[in-house]
């Protein structure tokens, strides 16, 4: 049995030389997770998070509210095959990430709604009329 380099794969695979990228924070080219960044904006009556996520669609994602926190995840699985004379090429991968966010005290966990549209994920979270924000303490150090 012989050991093959990336440069005799690529050689011999040409479709393999570019699709071994790196994706983001933590991941390599076995393993496909991403931490897509996250915006959050506080509104009149809701809170807009925002999540850049291309690639997926929406039937990959898990979205719960549970003890105060919103957890948002996805796992997408996607496999190619090129076949020829010569060779069998199949590949696979895997997108996945997890996200917690941890609501504030006023919002209304049991009307939070998502909406994937262009590889956005935006969820509304609404807010009681009264804010119930606890005042932030000022603790010195010794």
């Amino acid at each position: 049995m012989s050991t093959w380099n990336r440069n005799q794969v690529a050689s011999f695979f040409p479709s393999l030389s570019n699709s071994h990228t790196h994706r983001g924070l933590g991941s390599d080219w076995r393993m496909n997770i991403a931490f897509p960044p996250v915006n959050i904006n506080k509104k009149e009556k809701e809170f807009q998070i925002s999540l850049a996520t291309p690639g997926y669609i929406k039937e990959d994602f898990k979205i719960e509210s549970k003890e105060g926190r919103l957890i948002v995840s996805a796992t997408h699985r996607k496999s190619k095959e090129e076949q020829t004379d010569e060779y069998i090429h199949r590949e696979y991968d895997v997108m996945s990430f997890e996200r917690e966010i941890v609501l504030p005290l006023n919002a209304v966990e049991e009307e939070i709604k998502a909406k994937y549209e262009n590889g956005m994920l935006n969820i509304t979270i609404p807010r009681n009329e009264s804010d119930n924000e606890t005042p932030s303490v000022k603790i010195s150090v010794e």
